[in-house]
């Protein structure tokens, strides 16, 4: 039961880590985008 609260945890955080790191991605790709629209 415990190793699978471990796994179910440890796949929360990296889904969290995913979103984050496309969320940073869309974000220097939109300022890169407003930069070159200017």
């Amino acid at each position: 039961m415990l190793s699978g609260e471990l796994r179910g945890c440890f796949r929360m955080r990296s889904y969290i880590d995913a979103i984050i790191l496309i969320g940073s991605l869309c974000l220097e790709f939109g300022e890169l985008s407003i930069m070159l629209h200017c």
